[in-house]
């Protein structure tokens, strides 16, 4: 993927994760045109259930937390420099998974690494 100048703010926003949370450390990931994969480390077993609970309760949560500030402080960036103030940018939700392997972990790996390669026969391909 080459990243145009919002994929670049993007980008930015993600590898500044950790810098935000102390303990979390960003594993692969990659920007598409349209949507993020990436695997977050969690360094402390600091995490509850998140899908049993309202969503108020999930913003407390430390994956809502971080997904949260990271779809604000990109989209705040990006809108200053689209000029276009106030309008959403990233969907409501986002899908999370535990991963609980290393089997699983490697499978995900690949995953993102490959993911470029397939965009032209993604679902999220809409162009």
């Amino acid at each position: 993927m080459v990243l145009n100048e919002l994929g670049k703010i993007v980008f930015k926003n993600l590898k500044n994760i950790p810098y935000y949370f102390e303990n979390i450390n960003l594993d692969k990931f990659i920007v598409m045109p349209n949507h993020v994969h990436l695997i977050l480390e969690i360094n402390k077993n600091i995490v509850g259930a998140i899908h049993e609970l309202p969503l108020q309760k999930r913003r407390n949560m430390l994956i809502p937390k971080i997904i949260g500030k990271f779809k604000m402080l990109s989209a705040k960036e990006i809108n200053i420099l689209a000029n276009n103030s106030g309008n959403p940018l990233w969907q409501r939700n986002y899908y999370d998974h535990i991963i609980r392997n290393e089997i699983e972990l490697n499978k995900i790996r690949e995953y993102i690494l490959e993911n470029p390669k397939n965009w032209e026969r993604d679902r999220n391909n809409i162009v």
